[in-house]
C-alpha cells in the first residue's frame, strides 16, 4: 500500500503543475488583449480592440441608395459612392414639385475605431457628413459616435 503511495502523489503533483502553466498562458494572453476606455455621451464604455475594425474587415466601398427624411420635401434620394481611394460621390435629390439635384465630391476618412467615415466636401471644407459603417449599409449619424442606426436614414448597399 505504501508503495502504491508515492506513484499516485507523484503523478498528482505533475498533473497540478500542468494546469498551473496553462492557467499562466491563458492569463498572459488575456494581457496582451489591448483595452480603451472611450467616453461615450458622459458614461464611460470599456471596448476591447483585437485589431479588427469596420474599415479593414467590412467590405465598405461601392454604392449605396436610400431615401433619407427631410423637413421642407417628402424625401431626399440619396446615392454615396465610396471608392477604395477614400474618395467619395454623393448625389441627393430632393423629392417634389421643384426637384433639386446635389452632387458633393470629395475625400473621407475613418474615425480612430474604424467605425465612422466622415465626408469632407471638396467645395465646402467646412461641410462634412458623418455615417456609421456596417455590413451592407451606412447610416446617417449626427457625429462620430452616434450609434443611434436610425432605420429611415440608411442607405443600403447595391449589390
Amino acid at each position: 500500500m505504501k508503495k502504491l503511495m508515492l506513484p499516485l502523489l507523484l503523478t498528482g503533483l505533475i498533473l497540478g503543475s500542468c494546469q498551473n502553466k496553462n492557467e499562466k498562458t491563458a492569463e498572459t494572453t488575456t494581457s496582451e488583449t489591448t483595452t480603451e476606455v472611450v467616453p461615450q455621451d458622459s458614461a464611460e464604455v470599456m471596448e476591447v480592440s483585437d485589431g479588427h475594425t469596420t474599415e479593414n474587415s467590412v467590405d465598405w466601398n461601392g454604392t449605396y441608395k436610400g431615401t433619407i427624411p427631410c423637413a421642407s420635401c417628402p424625401g431626399i434620394e440619396s446615392t454615396l459612392t465610396l471608392n477604395t481611394d477614400k474618395t467619395y460621390v454623393l448625389e441627393s435629390s430632393y423629392i417634389g414639385e421643384k426637384k433639386q439635384n446635389f452632387v458633393d465630391k470629395g475625400t473621407f476618412e475613418f474615425s480612430k475605431d474604424g467605425s465612422f467615415i466622415t465626408l469632407k466636401d471638396d467645395q465646402d471644407p467646412n461641410e462634412s457628413k458623418v455615417f456609421l459603417v456596417g455590413e451592407n449599409q451606412v447610416f446617417m449619424a449626427e457625429k462620430v459616435g452616434d450609434r443611434s442606426m436610425k432605420e429611415d436614414y440608411k442607405l443600403t448597399k447595391k449589390l
